[in-house]
């Protein structure tokens, strides 16, 4: 009876490990080198699953090498004050907020206002975030850029706080002498 139920067990998470995860997102950077000196990254997003995702309020905690990278500047790219999706006079999010005042962290935050009105919804093409640009402090070095696990976290767009469960997060470990 025991190997009968060690087998059934084995048959059942071999069965549930091919299926999809709900509500699973992915976090990702797309790189690009702008000059021989300054080097970006914009922040991409898309779901997991068939069904478009719609995200509230966000955090976004990301690491790089403070050794071979210093903060430039950063701007929003959606999910902010500027994204009309409501009306052509409102926004359902402000704008963004980031700290980047300690090198080799910075740590962002998209606000949801109007939970009823979330957009643009996520699917399974890459949605831009935000691109971060950086000078290059030493091109032998490598970016080191990553996703702070423990600190970033993607909200469900509603009036209660409900957090994406199995969110994958990319790193970004390039070397900057492309």
């Amino acid at each position: 009876m025991i190997k009968f139920l060690s087998k059934l067990t084995g048959v059942v998470c071999l069965l549930l490990s091919g299926l999809p995860v709900i509500g699973q997102l992915e976090l990702s950077f797309q790189t690009t080198l702008e000059s021989t000196n300054e080097y970006c990254a914009t922040v991409m997003i898309h779901s997991g699953v068939e069904e478009d995702i719609k995200i509230g309020t966000s955090s976004f905690f990301i690491e790089y090498n403070k050794e071979a990278l210093k903060f430039r500047s950063y701007t929003s790219q959606s999910f902010d004050g500027n994204l009309k999706c409501i009306s052509d006079e409102d926004s359902p999010y402000t704008h963004h907020n980031y700290d980047a005042s300690y090198a080799g962290v910075i740590n962002a935050t998209i606000f949801l206002k109007d939970p009823n009105h979330a957009c643009p919804e996520i699917g399974k093409d890459d949605t831009e975030i935000a691109t971060i640009c950086f000078d290059i402090l030493d091109k032998e070095k490598e970016s080191g850029l990553m996703f702070n696990e423990e600190h970033t976290n993607i909200d469900k767009a509603s009036l209660k706080v409900e957090l994406f469960d199995n969110l994958v997060l990319k790193t970004k470990n390039e070397p900057l002498s492309r």
